[in-house]
């Protein structure tokens, strides 16, 4: 990401069990590198954004542990390089490979020109690919893992010619608060001396374009105007003569909510195994994710019966498969796979029609924002504690007596006592204490100060878990 400093950059990872954590990002070599420490196996979903938006590629996944499946279906693929380029320079984009497993990865270049492909392995599952090509027009970058195209290959990508006089123009004042549906927005462009005729259009999420309107703002400065019919990130095209300005196309974020594919979770039988003839679903639960443009793609043997419905909490999508052999069931949203999309589906049974190469079947849907039926699933689960708080002990002045506008202070063990959550609370006679501090320092031991402000009585009580420990709760004069 030419341009771009890890400062820019956010990064944070959700477990299997769906705790969700902030990850760290570092400059490393011909990029940037994200470090957590996995508190689980199985596989966890990577999320890395450049300002509030995912980058190319983005959500990843990143399995602890032994791979669940390897092959071409989950190798991703992500950059500049698959979606625009220009003559004569580089075009750039990354392969990540680790949850593939083993293997051999081809990369292929087809178009009016030759293309000239370099090609770097970074050893940590991931690789570097640019490829340069002397004349524009439109080209197939197909990528293979052992033998088979991986999801989205090949890619179309139109290279420009020599950008020329459009290098010149710039962008200002574009949309960076809130852009809503059905509501115009507004930027300028300046030509900065180019010649030649601009040209603006919007592409929403589900590949609708829409003309933008452009009116002289004063001299060598245009206002482009666009209304967005669609929530989650719109592509607003600019070029001059027919090539495309520097940055274009810009991204930008439509809607009041956040429509974040990394938050979706899909699950269900429709997923994992199939007989052929025979109906099955899976459920798609779109309730943290925000409105926005889902779409169901189903590649396999035979072509599929699929429906769709909407529920409280989601949406369930019911299929029947006809042939043998392997499925591979893609779930986007906003254009991007949701967490382990591809799935790959084993289907038994009987052939009930030929089979073919590869047929297609897609259903796509424009989600409204969902709430779950039970709130308590939308909290994270909490892990069974062992403990007894009869076995906590504490001591301490500050558990006897307590001097006003000073530090107090007492201890408290829960060595023995197993593992469990320290809750401490202190009111006074007109209230809560002005400060409670509680720090653990090491083998659970505690060290707790507070702050009291006005004389009289105050009660502390000490819950480890639910429990209270023994003495609590405690009375105390200050």
């Amino acid at each position: 990401m030419p341009g771009v400093t890890a400062f820019e950059l956010s990064a944070s990872v959700t477990s299997p069990s769906g705790m969700t954590e902030d990850a760290a990002i570092s400059d490393v070599e011909d990029g940037y590198g994200v470090q957590f420490i996995p508190k689980e196996l199985g596989v966890h979903t990577v999320s890395v954004k450049h300002q509030e938006l995912h980058i190319p590629g983005s959500p990843f996944s990143f399995t602890v542990g032994k791979l669940k499946d390897g092959g071409a279906h989950r190798v991703h693929a992500g950059g500049a390089g698959l979606e625009r380029g220009e003559q004569g320079i580089p075009c750039e984009f990354n392969v990540w490979t680790r949850e593939a497993g083993p293997g051999s990865l081809a990369i292929s270049v087809e178009g009016p020109s030759k293309a000239e492909i370099d090609f770097k392995d970074r050893k940590d599952g991931s690789c570097y690919v640019s490829y340069t090509v002397a004349e524009p027009g439109e080209y197939r970058v197909g990528i293979r893992f052992n033998e088979e195209s991986i999801p989205d290959s090949p890619y179309k990508v139109y290279v420009s010619p020599d950008t020329g006089e459009a290098k010149k123009v710039d962008i200002g004042q574009f949309p960076e608060g809130q852009v809503l549906t059905n509501k115009p927005a507004m930027f300028l462009v300046r030509k900065n001396t180019a010649k030649g005729q601009l040209d603006a259009k919007l592409v929403s999420p589900s590949g609708a374009e829409d003309d933008c309107f452009i009116d002289t703002a004063d001299f060598e400065s245009y206002s482009v105007r666009f209304m967005p019919k669609e929530n989650g990130i719109n592509n607003l095209h600019i070029k001059l003569n027919q090539v495309h300005i520097p940055g274009s196309p810009f991204r930008v974020k439509v809607g009041t909510e956040d429509a974040d594919p990394a938050c979706i979770h899909v699950h269900g039988k429709g997923i994992e195994e199939v007989m052929s003839g025979q109906k099955t679903d899976f459920f798609i639960d779109t309730c943290h994710s925000g409105a926005g443009h889902l779409a169901v793609t189903i590649d396999g043997p035979s072509k599929v019966s699929m429906d769709c419905t909407e529920l409280e909490d989601g949406y369930k999508v019911h299929w029947t498969p006809l042939a043998t052999g392997f499925y591979f069931v893609s779930v986007k949203f906003q254009g991007c796979h949701v967490p382990g999309s591809p799935f790959k589906v084993p289907c038994t049974g009987k052939e009930l029609v030929d089979k073919v190469t590869k047929e297609s079947s897609t259903v796509v849907v424009e989600t409204s924002h969902k709430v779950a039926k039970n709130q308590n699933q939308s909290k994270p689960a909490l892990p069974a504690f062992k403990s007894n708080a009869a076995k906590v002990t504490s001591k301490g002045m500050g558990l006897k007596k307590a001097y006003i506008q000073k530090q107090n202070q007492f201890t408290i063990n829960a060595a023995d006592a197993g593992n469990n959550i320290l809750y401490v609370g202190m009111l006074g006679p007109k209230g809560p204490c002005e400060e409670l501090f509680i720090k653990h320092t090491g083998r659970q031991n505690y060290q707790v100060n507070y702050l009291c402000k006005d004389r009289g009585e105050y009660l502390i009580w000490i819950n480890y878990g639910n429990d209270p420990i023994p003495g609590s709760p405690f009375r105390i004069e200050a």
